[in-house]
């Protein structure tokens, strides 16, 4: 199964970009791009949400690469708060209940969150740019 191979995810302005190499592609080539997906979530439902999603994806398999999301998986398999990954994966996918409970549980392993973007009439003189890890 092929998964992304993440280098960085940023957010500038309201933003999501993500710069990345498609695993199963070799040699592997790292290119940025702006994730409608995450962009969409951060602006419906802000920056928390957006780093759930991120968790989800590195828990799910579909991105890979070190950084602070995996960081706080391991963390979480240690403390027992992940224990079987499969049937854990599978009550994410069927209750929407179960899995916010289980994304609010990964995210209070994630160090070094991020204060929310600041708003375009805040610094109105150049673009806000925040590195996710």
């Amino acid at each position: 199964m092929s998964h992304e191979k993440v280098k960085r995810i940023s957010i500038i302005g309201t933003e999501v970009f993500i710069d990345s190499a498609a695993s199963n592609v070799w040699p592997l080539e790292y290119r940025e791009a702006k994730s409608e997906r995450l962009t969409a979530i951060l602006r419906e439902k802000g920056r928390k949400a957006v780093e759930m999603e991120i968790l989800f994806d590195y828990f799910s398999g579909l991105m890979q690469g070190g950084s602070r999301f995996p960081k706080a998986i391991e963390a979480a398999e240690k403390d027992g708060a992940i224990t079987n990954h499969r049937e854990q994966y599978d009550k994410c996918r069927i209750d929407p209940v179960y899995r916010e409970q289980f994304l609010n549980t990964l995210h209070a392993y994630l160090s070094g969150r991020i204060s929310p973007v600041p708003s375009a009439e805040t610094q109105p003189e150049h673009a806000t740019q925040q590195q996710l890890f």
